[in-house]
């Protein structure tokens, strides 16, 4: 039957135990094990962040590996959307900027020849159209205005996502090592426990 967790600081407390019984044998002994500033940091962390319990700590880091999924998820969709609307301002200023060429082209009484001088920008017009056409379906495009800003916005909103991703990830990189200094300092308390059991049960049989 499995034990129910103990209440209130049991896992700082017990890591300080830890820590104590390393001392009591040299702090040669103890620091080939780990450094006593890490103990400190970890335990510093725990406490910063209320981390009282294994799980606290196992939840928190649940929750940090939870946020960089969302967070990822939300960075792909802007990045999808930004290119989306970039393409749209692309090719919405290529069409209004040779479109005029293209109405000139159309009222040219020598077609051929306008269309020899200006086939660069009557090529652009065409591609523009083109793929705004393919673009917008049955739906009229906003305007270019509207689109810009929403490229600026979007463009906030990626910068934003790639910095707290960026944090998340430091943050988890950070829990990772507190978790390792935990589960290496209790393991080295069960390990002394379990050699005084040792010693005492040849004490008992001598």
């Amino acid at each position: 039957i499995a034990k129910p967790e103990r209440s209130g600081i049991n896992l700082i407390i017990d890591i300080q135990n830890c820590i104590k019984a390393q001392e009591s044998k040299g702090y040669e002994h103890w620091a080939k094990i780990n450094n006593l500033k890490q103990a400190s940091k970890t335990i510093n962390y725990l406490t910063e962040n209320n981390l009282l319990q294994r799980s606290d700590l196992e939840a928190k880091i649940a929750d940090i590996a939870s946020s960089i999924s969302r967070t990822t998820a939300s960075l792909k969709a802007t990045e999808k959307r930004l290119k989306e609307v970039q393409l749209q301002v692309k090719h919405i200023a290529q069409y209004q900027k040779t479109k005029p060429i293209y109405e000139q082209y159309k009222k040219a009484k020598d077609k051929k020849k306008f269309y020899a001088e200006h086939t660069a920008e009557l090529i652009i017009f065409e591609s523009s159209r083109d793929t705004l056409n393919a673009i917008r379906g049955d739906e009229k495009l906003p305007s270019l205005t509207a689109l810009q800003q929403e490229q600026a916005r979007l463009s906030e909103d990626q910068q934003r996502l790639y910095d707290e991703r960026s944090r998340l990830k430091k943050e988890q990189k950070n829990i990772e090592v507190i978790k390792t200094n935990v589960d290496s300092f209790l393991s080295l308390g069960r390990d002394d426990s379990q050699q005084e059991q040792a010693v005492q049960k040849d004490n008992n049989r001598t």
